[in-house]
């Protein structure tokens, strides 16, 4: 009784995945005939800051400052989260003491629970290999996320998504 329902179960989901791929995105792909929905674009355009000159020509989707070179919000961004990243961790690691004050004791709280998350996804060996770049990119996609509650890190331009479909 419980295998023939188990069998049925596992019948019924892979022709479901069957009907779903022969007439879904993929299997109208093979055909040749056009999708159910249309795929839509998104374009997030950077705004220029600097040369003041080329905020309108980035608004209106032209080429950035000279041969596509410009100062952008999305790159100040980029640049800040680097700096402060930087401070958190040197001033972090500037006092090291046994018994750890304040600030020490947060940066070790992330960084002890992100090396735990990343070995109980990874293992111990490869979590402590990985750990380096999946911190990395984790506290820097955070911390620009982060940004957006903070009144004073609005972008110079308002940016703007456009979804256009096709």
């Amino acid at each position: 009784m419980k295998r023939s329902l188990v069998i049925t179960l596992g019948l019924s989901v892979f022709a479901l995945l069957l009907i779903g791929f022969v007439v879904g995105a993929i299997g109208s792909e093979f055909a040749g005939r056009d999708p159910f929905l249309e795929k839509p674009q998104v374009h997030l355009p950077a705004g220029a800051i600097f040369p003041a000159e080329e905020r309108l020509d980035s608004m209106e989707g032209g080429n950035l400052g000279l041969m596509g070179l410009a100062l952008t919000n999305t790159m100040l961004s980029s640049f800040l989260a680097t700096i402060v990243l930087l401070a958190i961790f040197v001033l972090g690691a500037r006092k090291k003491a046994l018994i750890p004050g304040r600030f020490q004791a947060l940066v070790e709280i992330i960084i002890e629970s992100l090396l735990n998350f990343v070995e109980g996804v990874a293992g111990k060996d490869l979590g402590r290999a990985f750990f380096p770049i999946i911190a990395t990119i984790f506290l820097f996609v955070m911390l620009i996320l982060g940004w957006v509650f903070f009144p004073f890190t609005r972008p110079l331009d308002s940016t703007r998504i456009v979804i256009v479909a096709t």
